[in-house]
């Protein structure tokens, strides 16, 4: 691949660079940043580089093509070979309920083990080094002594409190920090505070995490240098002006235009088309849709299965008084009297999923028969030649199609702009802003995963097609 203006003037960069400076990358969808990270490292050849990502999977992807003075990790990982070796082994669980801790606290009410909980969970993704109640310091030793099992984030807590574990990083001459648009103050802190050169790279448009409490380090973080990667190498021009569009229209954030480098000489063979949802919900209405499909043995769903119907089976099971059958994930739901007080949550919330369920569990549909045929979508062999796909915009990251169609579950983002327009509650107005931001950047999201042919059956679209 040939480099472009941009890429060449990073790569002549990172040779000038000297220790603790740092290097914004803003690069947008499709922009080869891992090609351009490779070819850092080709052209620092004596040094070596540390990748560090959050996502599994794109950690998995960068080992298949990373250059021999790279070595690649997850954050995660890093912090886990270290833990590992000061704690020994730990039995892992993928989220604390109240279920679990609610012997520890007998005294305490279900409201109010679920703020001890958000304490707690608050606590290991930020950069606190004390402990600011006894019920975190209590929680945090229960873990220590195994009386709790372990959680991800906490033996990347542990690890960032322990100054020895940056040892770790001391070898290398470079950090590379991919994804940097959504991570927390913790993995910030592990990157930033050592004495190498630090790249951090990633896309401002694919904050897609918020509601995690994730972190924008493109832009938060000062920086030595900013440069930007705004051609793509998978969309055509018309895809780029049709994400550029809403961005530029929705969002308060300086915007670089995205340009091709695909030419519209080029043929475009259509081998692969995705349907991308907002939503569990419009995922499960999708399936419905598509059950008795004669091409059904052509499509593979790339979400799990559990993921999408959990919630409505809770939700049915809250229905019907059966709330022991409610599963740890969805224990929020014991917090409401009756299904009129949920709905009217879900609405205050701002909860897209949560209320397009709802509507879903009103239409009678089979959930059962729905979600065993997405276990068999879910399950197919050879994924990688399946001709449809059912995703939704999170999974969808990071992926790409010839053909994309988005589905018309994406919230309608001018009526969400109108509604923050006429809201005259400052702190409501903020969180509206806030969930806008995250929807516009989903949008984008999924717009751009499309190589050739983008069809939009969303309230957002400025014509039927951009193809």
């Amino acid at each position: 691949m040939e480099l472009t203006i941009e890429q060449i003037e990073i790569i002549e960069l990172s040779k000038k660079m000297n220790k603790s400076e740092i290097l914004i990358i803003n690069a947008c969808a499709g922009s080869g940043k891992t090609f351009t990270l490779n070819e850092i490292a080709s052209a620092n050849p004596n040094k070596k580089f540390l990748y560090l990502a959050f996502n599994k999977n794109i950690v998995e992807d960068m080992k298949k093509k990373a250059k021999k003075n790279i070595d690649v990790k997850t954050l995660h990982s890093l912090a886990f070979s270290f833990v590992r070796k000061k704690i020994g082994k730990m039995n892992f669980i993928n989220s604390y309920t109240i279920f679990d801790i609610e012997k520890f606290f007998p005294n305490q009410t279900s409201e109010e083990l679920f703020l001890i909980l958000k304490d707690f969970n608050d606590f290991l993704i930020n950069d606190e080094k004390e402990f600011k109640n006894n019920y975190i310091k209590k929680l945090w030793n229960l873990v220590l002594t195994r009386k709790l099992d372990f959680i991800h984030n906490f033996y990347l807590k542990y690890y960032f409190l322990y100054e020895e574990s940056k040892n770790l990083v001391k070898k290398y001459d470079f950090i590379l920090l991919d994804e940097a648009q959504d991570t927390n103050s913790i993995m910030l802190d592990i990157v930033l505070n050592n004495n190498c050169s630090k790249i951090l790279v990633g896309d401002t448009f694919q904050n897609i995490y918020g509601f995690n409490q994730t972190i924008n380090a493109i832009e938060t973080v000062q920086a030595d240098y900013k440069k930007n990667l705004s051609k793509s190498f998978r969309s055509k021009q018309e895809i780029l002006n049709y994400a550029d569009y809403f961005l530029l229209k929705y969002t308060k954030k300086n915007k670089v235009k995205m340009t091709s480098n695909i030419s519209n000489k080029e043929k475009n063979e259509i081998k692969n088309k995705s349907y991308i949802m907002r939503t569990n919900a419009g995922i499960i209405e999708f399936l419905d849709k598509i059950k008795y499909d004669k091409n059904i043995e052509q499509y593979c769903l790339l979400k799990n299965p559990d993921d999408i119907f959990q919630l409505v089976f809770d939700i049915l099971n809250f229905r019907s008084n059966r709330f022991s059958y409610i599963s740890k994930r969805n224990s929020f739901l014991l917090n409401f009297n009756s299904m009129l007080e949920l709905k009217n949550y879900a609405k205050e919330a701002f909860d897209n999923n949560l209320n397009k369920v709802l509507i879903l569990i009103d239409k009678k549909y089979d959930f059962k028969v729905l979600n065993a045929l997405a276990i068999k979508l879910y399950n197919k062999k050879n994924k990688e030649n399946i001709f449809f796909y059912i995703t939704n915009s999170h999974i969808s990251k990071g992926l790409e199609w010839d053909s994309v169609e988005l589905y018309n579950d994406f919230p309608n983002l001018n009526k969400l702009q109108n509604e923050i327009k006429k809201e005259k509650n400052l702190e409501k107005k903020q969180e509206m802003e806030f969930f806008l931001e995250q929807e516009v950047n989903l949008f984008y999201v999924a717009i751009t995963r499309a190589k050739f042919q983008l069809l939009d059956k969303s309230e957002n679209k400025i014509n039927d097609t951009a193809s």
